[in-house]
């Protein structure tokens, strides 16, 4: 086994329990929408220097980067801040993590990818403690609506790490994150005019 992608995997877990509880802090004070929208907005400025390289990919790339881009920068993020209005960050992070096993599936039905028998019986593993834990942390007073909207999340995240699994065959890492976060901030934006909502970017 590689320890390289073992300890980044780690890494990336410590930064996801992160960003729950700072997601609810900062989720409080702007709202689901603005915050989804600025967090992207300011990732696409980050990899600014990059967009020459985004829009020289071929049409049907760039399609294939707006739909990851709209699991990954519209619906997943959305729905998980709209969670935590609900629920705890702790009942959040558990419920999503439902996610690898929903890839799971969409990864056999789309890419007609086959798993091996040892990795079927940890993803049930771990989806049987996720349930375990989530049903350990169970209150009378947790939000069905919470829990619906943690579950969207879940499957979106899903689709995008199906996806761009996908296009990292084809594009190099940093080109693919790039162009998704850009296409996603876009997609963003233009929701963000057309139903008029402006006005809750700028003010808390």
């Amino acid at each position: 086994m590689r320890v390289l992608p073992v300890l980044a995997l780690i890494l990336v877990s410590a930064f996801w329990g992160i960003h729950a509880v700072v997601g609810k802090t900062v989720e409080e004070q702007l709202g689901p929408f603005a915050l989804t929208v600025l967090r992207f907005t300011f990732g696409a400025l980050l990899y600014g220097s990059l967009l020459p390289r985004v829009w020289g990919l071929p049409r049907i790339m760039l399609r294939q980067l707006a739909l990851t881009g709209l699991f990954w920068a519209v619906l997943f993020p959305f729905f998980f801040y709209q969670s935590l209005r609900f629920l705890t960050p702790v009942e959040s992070v558990l419920l999503i993590n439902t996610s690898p096993l929903i890839a799971a599936l969409l990864g056999w039905l789309f890419l007609g990818e086959r798993l091996r028998w040892t990795q079927g019986i940890g993803i049930a593993m771990a989806f049987i403690g996720v349930g375990w834990t989530v049903f350990g942390q169970w209150k009378t007073s947790t939000s069905g609506l919470g829990i619906l909207f943690v579950l969207v999340a879940a499957v979106s995240f899903a689709a995008y790490t199906v996806w761009s699994r996908s296009l990292s065959r084809k594009l190099p890492l940093l080109d693919m994150v790039a162009a998704t976060s850009i296409c996603g901030a876009i997609e963003l934006w233009i929701i963000t005019l057309l139903n008029g909502r402006t006005r809750e970017i700028g003010s808390p």
